[in-house]
């Protein structure tokens, strides 16, 4: 039996259909992996490298002696400085990065929630007295490696970045 035109028709609006579902489809799985490559590439962790630390270093070289100065509204931007170099800190030093990232991280926090600075400051050392060893430690390896790796010259041992907090006589 021979088919018509007529019966021949509906095959081919149902081919086309079919062609436009698979472009269709197509296009929107290129998307997808176009949109997928973008949001892998753009999250990637920084790379840990002594000349990326060095670079982040030089930025943030001050921090001591913006936490030893006790100026609440200069610590948050400094402490955010030097975490951005301890994020890509190598490895020969990362662990006495974070040390002091964490201690920097936590004097901070303590002034900003703090009514008066100098309250504030007084709070956050009294809070991590127990961390001063461990700080002192780190700074010293800290400053070591800085010297001889990055060329600056750093304070960052615990009696660089403790703030001067005057006491009251009452």
């Amino acid at each position: 039996m021979a088919r018509t035109e007529v019966e021949d028709r509906p095959d081919e609006a149902q081919d086309r259909q079919r062609v436009r579902v698979r472009i269709i489809s197509i296009v929107v799985a290129a998307a997808l992996v176009v949109t997928a490559a973008i949001v892998l590439t753009r999250h990637h962790p920084p790379a840990r490298s002594t000349q990326a630390f060095c670079t982040r270093m030089a930025a943030s070289k001050d921090l001591g002696k913006i936490l030893a100065a006790g100026d609440a509204s200069q610590i948050a931007d400094a402490v955010h400085r030097f975490d951005q170099a301890a994020q890509v800190a190598p490895p020969a030093i990362e662990a006495q990065a974070r040390v002091l990232a964490t201690y920097a991280d936590g004097l901070s926090r303590a002034v900003t929630r703090a009514t008066e600075a100098k309250a504030g400051l007084r709070q956050a050392l009294a809070a991590q007295q127990n961390q001063l060893p461990a700080v002192n430690t780190a700074g010293g390896s800290l400053d070591a490696f800085v010297a001889a790796n990055c060329h600056l010259r750093l304070g960052t041992t615990a009696a660089d970045t403790v703030p001067s907090v005057p006491t009251t006589s009452g």
